[in-house]
């Protein structure tokens, strides 16, 4: 195994002989020469801020726009049911038995009853 280690750390030369200059420096420095395409750089990274921005608001929208339904639908259904109580507690009021005002002896009957009570006292 050591002798395997010192024969890839030797290092080996190569000539290279060819017409291309680029070709020849790159291979003797180990790397070929970047050039970046500016232009096209500056487009696709302008490009995806632009994507990302236009994603953010339209999740912001999204979510405002969610919140504010879901609000309406609580409301809704809050008021929804408030005025439901409201109609049972008058339906009962309506078709039962009560003391209004003790002191001052004022009663609550059943509709029913006082129509017919109205229509005795009117056939009088």
């Amino acid at each position: 195994m050591a002798d395997n280690e010192k024969q890839s750390q030797q290092s080996e030369e190569v000539e290279v002989t060819s017409q291309d200059k680029e070709f020849v420096r790159s291979v003797k420095h180990g790397v070929m020469e970047d050039e970046l395409n500016y232009k096209r750089l500056f487009f696709w990274t302008g490009f995806i801020i632009v994507m990302v921005a236009i994603f953010l608001v339209a999740l912001i929208e999204m979510y405002g726009h969610s919140s504010f339904i879901l609000n309406e639908e609580v409301q809704d259904t809050t008021t929804y049911n408030q005025i439901r109580k409201l109609n049972e507690q008058g339906t009962r009021q309506l078709n039962s038995f009560g003391v209004v005002n003790a002191e001052e002896e004022v009663y609550h009957i059943p509709i029913d009853s006082a129509i017919h009570k109205m229509a005795q006292d009117s056939a009088k």
